[in-house]
Formats: C-alpha cells, structure tokens, sequence
C-alpha cells in the first residue's frame, strides 16, 4: 500500500481496523472516523479541512 509507504499496513483484528507501520513500531486501532481517513488517503481525496479534529490527529 504506497499510500501510505512500503511500511505501513492496515489489517482487521476481532473486526476493529488497525494501521501499524513495521518501520517504528507505531501500531493503531481505528474507529470509523480514523477508518475514513485511510480510506480517504487511499482514494486520494483527503481535504484536509473538512477532516474532524479526531482525524486531524490521525493525519499529523
């Protein structure tokens, strides 16, 4: 997922999204907002103001 760097991967766990990059170790659950910003990332339509402060966080 270039998206995102050779590093970074998203995968399902008991049903919650988690992005983790291999690269440092950072491993993140998501819920729905955060699952909008990847999808948003994927499809490479993130505006970021219109994105809520709870994915700003996840975007920085």
């Amino acid at each position: 997922m270039d998206w995102l760097g050779n590093n970074v991967k998203t995968f399902k766990v008991k049903g919650i999204t988690i992005i983790a990059n291999r690269n440092n170790g950072m491993v993140i659950g998501l819920d729905r907002e955060g699952e909008e910003v990847v999808d948003l990332l994927k499809s490479n339509l993130i505006e970021i103001s219109s994105l809520s402060d709870n994915q700003k966080e996840l975007w920085c």
